[in-house]
């Protein structure tokens, strides 16, 4: 349960981060590049938790695991809402 509730604190903090990696890597076509941006910072922060002994007994690989299906269903979400450039491009084509 410890584990659920970590996630959904990451929400909020995974929504800002993509976006300014979207900011700082232009460019369609280079989702992989974004996506592997985001991990690093996210794991970097569950690292450095880890370290500081505040996750407890949460498995920072579940977290991560659960981090990259949400990167996925968030980026769709905000492109699909135009939130991103290309995204609200795409909709208008459409």
């Amino acid at each position: 349960m410890e584990t659920l509730k970590l996630i959904f604190i990451l929400i909020p903090a995974l929504l800002e981060i993509i976006k300014l990696i979207e900011g700082m890597i232009s460019g369609v076509k280079r989702g992989a590049e974004k996506k592997a941006a985001v991990m690093e910072i996210i794991g970097l922060v569950l690292r450095t938790v880890q370290k500081l002994g505040i996750l407890g007994c949460i498995d920072p690989d579940k977290i991560m695991k659960a981090v990259d299906v949400l990167i996925d269903a968030l980026v769709h979400i905000l492109n699909v809402g135009g939130v991103f450039e290309h995204g609200r491009e795409a909709a208008s084509a459409g």
